[in-house]
């Protein structure tokens, strides 16, 4: 395991196959616990953590990835983050951000250089909370309101890229990620300002 990106990861996903594909594809390089059920999930979050790294899918039974998440960040509001689904639809994607405070939003299938990249980048940006919070402990300061990592979309590049010579386009009916990326860049730009 690379040691600049010590940190451990859990993986949830009920599709069995692309469960075992991602162990793959993470084997190696991270310290990584896998489930395919979101409750067992939850469990092994509580009692076999911390985890710098949680990915999960949207579409699960008992549970989906946003109630997944949003009872994580009770137990853990420094962990990353990472929804992965092979369905995008705009609704899943503001609750996404809004309900379960994702810091990803990934559509399978997704290259192994690219969900490598995006974990090692949480991670760090983990270890950077952890780092932080333990320095403000050990001066006796009591933690700031925790603040949403940056993302692995910019905001404002997304927002730029929507613009073209100084006004907004309007995104056509058959380009609703453009909708997506517009929605998601606005609600990230809202939960920096009030961290800020």
């Amino acid at each position: 395991m690379n040691q600049t990106t010590n940190g451990r990861i859990l993986i949830v996903d009920d599709d069995e196959a692309y469960l075992a594909s991602l162990r793959r594809i993470m084997r190696g390089h991270f310290d990584v616990v896998t489930t395919k059920d979101p409750v067992q999930a939850l469990k092994i979050f509580e009692f076999q953590g911390p985890f710098a790294v949680v990915i999960s899918d949207y579409r699960m039974p008992f549970m989906n990835g946003i109630e997944l998440f949003s009872r994580i960040q009770n137990l853990d509001k420094q962990v990353q983050r990472i929804m992965l689904t092979g369905h995008a639809e705009l609704q899943m994607a503001i609750d996404a951000i809004n309900h379960g405070k994702i810091n990803a939003f990934l559509t399978k299938p997704i290259p192994a250089t690219s969900i490598r990249s995006i974990v090692i980048d949480s991670i760090q940006a983990y270890n950077q909370n952890q780092g932080s919070h333990s320095r403000q402990a050990s001066n006796g300061e009591s933690p700031a309101a925790y603040r949403l990592p940056k993302s692995t979309i910019n905001p404002q590049v997304v927002w730029e890229k929507t613009r073209k010579n100084g006004k907004t386009r309007k995104p056509s009916e058959n380009k609703g990620w453009r909708v997506f990326f517009y929605l998601w860049a606005y609600a990230s730009s809202l939960g920096k300002n009030k961290g800020s």
